[in-house]
């Protein structure tokens, strides 16, 4: 796995926070994952929970396939795996997001793969 970006100041997302970053050329491949991980959490059980919400991953006009996901419902075909999480109202959300929290060991979420090209974009709200 190769890190877009790390979120690891919390205290910069207390609240809902539009995230963008522009996917590299090395990742603009026919079979890119994404995936959202909490690294390693020694904390108290429900403390350090965070969650993810209308996520797109695309953007570029000749290009078809895209991820595009609110969580309301979960479209079950976008992800390959999630661990440690579940859809629900998170934080004042106003529909459903996927949030990680409680006592699990793992907190990811991988995306299925997509074909991106030059121009293509992640993007997501997050709350931490």
């Amino acid at each position: 796995w190769t890190n877009l970006k790390a979120m690891r100041n919390y205290s910069d997302y207390e609240a809902a926070a539009l995230v963008s970053v522009f996917v590299p050329a090395a990742a603009q491949t026919s079979s890119t994952r994404f995936r959202f991980f909490q690294y390693g959490f020694y904390t108290p059980v429900g403390s350090a929970a965070w969650a993810i919400d209308n996520i797109y991953i695309g953007g570029s006009d000749n290009n078809p396939d895209f991820l595009s996901e609110s969580f309301d419902p979960i479209e079950e075909n976008n992800w390959i795996s999630y661990r440690g999480a579940t859809v629900s109202s998170y934080c004042g959300s106003s529909g459903s997001a996927l949030s990680f929290g409680g006592s699990s060991n793992y907190r990811f979420v991988t995306t299925r793969e997509l074909a991106l090209s030059s121009y293509s974009a992640l993007a997501f709200s997050w709350n931490g």
